[in-house]
């Protein structure tokens, strides 16, 4: 029974009520949305680890075939062949 009248609260009320701690006590809003966020968030999106071998070459035979222009431009060793200016990264 509490939960339930814990909904209708909250469907009746609960919107205004944020509105209201936002405008008059938006340090306790921030405290509240922090409170639900989880403390471990792993925002990791490195997948390299559960890749085959087979996907990291492909990834890699990928990656050479992105880079292979520019480091064509430049000669075999990274080098500036004399053409291009020299650019800094």
């Amino acid at each position: 029974m509490f939960i339930e009248d814990v909904l209708a609260a909250w469907e009746s009320k609960g919107a205004a009520a944020i509105h209201t701690v936002i405008e008059k006590r938006p340090q306790d809003f921030l405290k509240v949305v922090a409170s639900l966020m989880p403390k471990d968030l792993n925002v990791n999106i490195n997948q390299i680890g559960e890749m085959t071998d087979e996907q990291l070459l492909d990834r890699i035979r990928k990656l050479d075939a992105t880079i292979q222009p520019f480091l064509s431009a430049h000669g075999e060793d990274g080098n500036s062949d004399g053409d291009r200016t020299p650019t800094a990264h």
